[in-house]
């Protein structure tokens, strides 16, 4: 079961939502199921107007798989605030109902398909006896004439105003269509005086009374559009005397793609280059890897060792770190805080003093700096910059060219375990931008630190969290690729934002704090980096 869910989730992140959500209704036969209840199909068209509901959102917002369920859980707590319109239960019937919409009214509003059977209308006889109008197009006082007094001049300025507001209807009706467009035209009388016939009149004198001559016109038009547009007679319809009911519908088929799309162009992240699978729109990466076991450990006792394990677990973490004050870890307001995200992400209220307790030893915990060393607890709040979300633009990027990069690293202590991890990588060639979270970026005596908190689980032991189990964790979870990404990051931001800046002087390093080894004593669960300039410089040229 638990790799049939696994699946599900690589769908999810490869191909979307919805294709993960239609085979999941498929292969666990949820329709069926649903069905056999007395109430099923109600049952199904919530089920199917929630995943619409989610589908739409991830769209829109451009969210991935974690922050949209942090989305879909927020909403359910909410439900009772909530008033909009979508979220009201459907009724079936109503689904594949034609609206029949007035231009005016259809003014802000997109609809997959759009019919506009009438557009070539002629407008209706002016019967009026005042007629309104402006002197000069950019005046705003109106002047007013009778019909028997209206001159000629006026009444050409009166014809041109109307016109223009004609032509500005005929343009809402032209752009509602999401999809595809309908639009008809005939040889009728008085048609080439419509707000259509004078735009089709200034295209290669499209409009004429020869239905042959007006159609090789609009061919010529059609053909300069690469494809957007098709003419075509209007097909003869049945003649019907009465309302008929619903028929078997043809099999419809696709109309084929001419175009070229260019797959290699999109949104970059960390994660997408580790996994190999395209950008969803980045969310803050809460736990490093999208395959971390997600079972609960058996052991008697609580300990940050026997805390729950899982993306749900990250998602806990980096809520409390986004708000607490690290002068002030454990004040009432970071317990209730810890309270509610307990309850939020479905762990027991009992993990409190567990939770109290890591934040308790990451305030106090020293940071290595040159000589000396830091602890979060010497750093104002004011001084504190979390959840930085950075993008910069990326020049085509390939597997190989990233990797040699990486081979060509004259690291010393990493030297070896570089190749193994650029050795790993493999990602479709991408080009357009870079983007990511930056946990924490902290300023101390004038030095800018990089933080990424790390909930893994690395082992039961405090040395499972320090030297070589460190390094291993740091390798096999591409570490050193993400803190270089970020650290560029961080490093073209200062160099526009502050004057006379120098990489050296300006910039601290990087810290990843595995908060599961915060030890009682000493700088356990900590490493710490800072690369070279140079190298830095080398990855900009590669990338930008």
């Amino acid at each position: 079961m638990q790799e049939k869910f696994f699946r599900y989730r690589d769908l999810w992140l490869e191909k979307g939502f919805m294709t993960m959500f239609l085979t999941f209704l498929a292969e666990e036969k949820v329709k069926v199921r649903l069905l056999s209840f007395v109430d099923g199909e109600r049952r199904l068209t919530n089920v199917l107007h929630l995943a619409e509901l989610l589908h739409q959102k991830s769209e829109s917002a451009k969210l991935g798989l974690i922050n949209l369920y942090t989305w879909f859980t927020t909403q359910i707590q909410r439900w009772d605030d909530l008033t909009e319109k979508e979220y009201e239960m459907r009724i079936e019937s109503d689904e594949d109902a034609l609206q029949i919409v007035t231009i005016h009214s259809s003014k802000g509003l997109e609809y997959p398909i759009v019919f506009c059977p009438f557009l070539f209308d002629p407008p209706t006889e002016n019967k009026r006896d005042v007629f309104l109008f402006h002197e000069w197009p950019e005046e705003e006082t109106l002047l007013c004439a009778f019909r028997e007094s209206l001159a000629d001049d006026q009444k050409r300025k009166f014809e041109k105003e109307c016109l223009a507001e004609e032509l500005r209807l005929l343009y809402v009706a032209l752009t509602r269509a999401k999809v595809r467009l309908y639009l008809c035209w005939a040889n009728k009388k008085g048609a080439e005086d419509s707000a259509l016939g004078y735009l089709l009149s200034g295209l290669d004198g499209a409009i004429t009374t020869n239905d042959e001559a007006m159609f090789r016109s609009l061919e010529r038009l059609a053909a300069r559009a690469e494809g957007r547009i098709e003419v075509c007679s209007l097909p003869e319809g049945e003649k019907i005397s009465s309302l008929q009911g619903k028929r078997e519908e043809p099999l419809l088929t696709f109309r084929p793609f001419k175009g070229s799309i260019d797959h290699s162009w999109g949104i970059a992240s960390f994660s997408s280059l580790i996994s190999g699978v395209k950008d969803m729109g980045e969310q803050p990466d809460y736990d490093g890897t999208m395959y971390e076991d997600i079972s609960v450990p058996l052991e008697e006792g609580k300990s940050i060792f026997t805390f729950p394990r899982g993306i749900k677990t990250g998602i806990f973490f980096h809520e409390i770190l986004r708000q607490i004050d690290f002068q002030d870890p454990v004040s009432e307001t970071t317990r209730l805080l810890i309270r509610r995200q307990l309850v939020t992400q479905g762990f027991s209220g009992e993990w409190e003093e567990v939770v109290v307790e890591v934040l308790r030893q990451l305030t106090l915990v020293k940071l290595p700096w040159d000589n000396e060393s830091i602890c979060l607890a010497q750093v104002d709040k004011k001084n504190c910059l979390r959840e930085i979300a950075f993008t910069f633009p990326l020049r085509r990027l390939e597997t190989s060219s990233l990797t040699s990069l990486l081979h060509r690293l004259n690291m010393t202590a990493h030297k070896d375990t570089w190749e193994w991890e650029g050795g790993r990588l493999r990602f479709n060639p991408v080009e357009g931008y870079m983007r990511g979270f930056i946990d924490l970026v902290f300023v101390y005596r004038g030095r800018y630190f990089l933080v990424d908190w790390k909930s893994n689980f690395l082992g039961e032991r405090w040395e499972d969290y320090s030297g070589e189990a460190l390094e291993r964790a740091m390798v096999q979870n591409y570490y050193h690729l993400q803190y270089l990404l970020y650290t560029l990051a961080l490093h073209l931001y200062l160099g526009k934002r502050l004057s006379h800046y120098c990489y050296d002087e300006h910039f601290g390093g990087v810290y990843y704090v595995f908060l599961r080894g915060l030890a009682p004593f000493g700088p356990n669960g900590i490493f710490s980096t800072k690369p070279e300039e140079g190298l830095l410089n080398e990855l900009k040229g590669l990338l930008l």
